[in-house]
């Protein structure tokens, strides 16, 4: 009877750092493909009017976008453009690059910023 017991411990416990050993194992092969997977950088996909509305909020000042009357103003002058509005959104991850190329995006931002009335 107490070989049974001695065989059956001795089972466990062979069984037991098996297991761990089998673990340990798959833990260090699943961190290592972890390491190997390159995260995506998010990029928002905003519409037209969304990005009209940033650049006149001023979250483009950083890239020398103007703000306000001011973008309302070198909008209309030509000396900010819907591709330099499109180029700062970009480069924020607001929207995907192809957007550079999109002419319809582009003239619904010109659109949107013709609309805005700096002074009502």
């Amino acid at each position: 009877m107490m070989t049974r017991f001695l065989i059956a411990g001795f089972s466990a416990l062979m069984l037991a750092g098996t297991i761990a050993t089998s673990a340990q194992a798959q833990s260090s092969v699943t961190s290592q493909q972890s390491a190997d997977i390159a995260i995506p950088q998010v990029v928002s996909n905003l519409d037209p009017f969304e990005v009209a509305t940033l650049a006149y909020q001023g979250a483009f000042e950083d890239q020398g976008i103007p703000s306000a009357g001011q973008l309302l103003l070198q909008h209309h002058l030509g000396s900010v453009t819907s591709r330099d509005i499109v180029q700062s959104a970009i480069d924020q991850n607001l929207v995907p690059p192809e957007r550079m190329n999109d002419v319809g995006f582009r003239r619904a931002i010109d659109y949107q910023l013709s609309a805005m009335k700096p002074y009502q």
